[in-house]
C-alpha cells in the first residue's frame, strides 16, 4: 500500500504490482460553475485523489487562491483538469504543502493543453 514518499519526495509504484490505495476518511468537496472558487484540503495531504464531473481549471494554493481559464507555466496559471478521477500529488512550492485548491468551469467551446513531464 502506497502511505508515504521515497527519500526524494517522490511516490513511486514498484513494476509489476498492483496500484492500491487506503480508502481516505477525508474528503471535501463544492460544485464547479463559472465563477472560481476554493476548497481547503485536508490538513497534511500530499497524495489526493481529485474527481470532478466537470471540465474545469484548477490551481492549488494557500487560502487566496484562485482559477482562472488561463493555463500557462506551472505555479503562474491555472492547470487543465478534465473531467474523471485522477491521483494528484500536492505540489509544495518552495517547500510548503499547497493547504487549498481553487476551480473554475471550463467553457463549452473547449481547450487543448500540453504538459512537460519528464
Amino acid at each position: 500500500m502506497l502511505d508515504k514518499a521515497n527519500d526524494e519526495g517522490e511516490f513511486v509504484f514498484t513494476r509489476r504490482s498492483a496500484l492500491q490505495f487506503k480508502t481516505g476518511t477525508l474528503r471535501v468537496g463544492d460544485d464547479v460553475d463559472g465563477t472560481t472558487d476554493r476548497i481547503a484540503l485536508p490538513v497534511g495531504a500530499k497524495l489526493i485523489e481529485l474527481s470532478s464531473t466537470a471540465d474545469c481549471y484548477i490551481m492549488f494554493g494557500d487560502d487566496s487562491v484562485d482559477a482562472t481559464a488561463t493555463i500557462g507555466n506551472d505555479g503562474v496559471n491555472s492547470k487543465l483538469f478534465m473531467a474523471g478521477v485522477q491521483i494528484v500529488e500536492v505540489p509544495s512550492p518552495g517547500g510548503v504543502l499547497a493547504t487549498d485548491i481553487a476551480y473554475i468551469q471550463v467553457a463549452a467551446a473547449g481547450f487543448i493543453q500540453a504538459e512537460q513531464l519528464v
